[in-house]
């Protein structure tokens, strides 16, 4: 199938490179001693972090894209570490929140400040245009 480039090269090239983008991003910046916690967790706790209310699992599970199922599971392992609590609703029982705990923020500020401090190695010039192109993205995508 013809991009609108004619021959699709080019949109193969913003394909690529858009694949390309998200694992140097988690290679450049993860760290492995960070915690006891996968990426996807760490993803869930910042997820709840953003919240600003209570959440429930299927609203935490449409906010996250992360099926309800394999969802509970993450949610079970977090809680078992003392990151995640579980309250019922007050106004309908039948329905769970789940709320962030002082650990599980803890854990997620720490993630955020090694990856500044990563960013912050980076020279004035590479940081600009990582900066430039951050907001790009944002504009384009949000």
């Amino acid at each position: 199938m013809k991009g609108m480039y004619g021959d699709g090269s080019r949109d193969r090239v913003y394909r690529d490179n858009f694949i390309r983008l998200l694992p140097l991003f988690y290679e450049k910046f993860h760290s492995r001693k960070r915690s006891d916690l996968t990426s996807l967790q760490i993803h869930i706790l910042e997820s709840l972090m953003q919240c600003k209310e209570n959440i429930s699992m299927t609203g935490l599970s449409l906010k996250t894209d992360i099926c309800k199922q394999q969802l509970t599971t993450l949610i079970c392992k977090l809680e078992e570490k003392k990151y995640v609590i579980k309250e019922q609703d007050e106004k309908d029982r039948r329905i769970i929140n789940l709320v962030i705990t002082q650990k599980g923020e803890e854990v997620v500020r720490k993630h955020w400040n090694e990856i500044c401090g990563k960013l912050q190695s980076l020279d004035k010039e590479d940081l600009a245009d990582l900066e430039y192109a951050a907001s790009k993205m944002i504009k384009v995508i949000g």
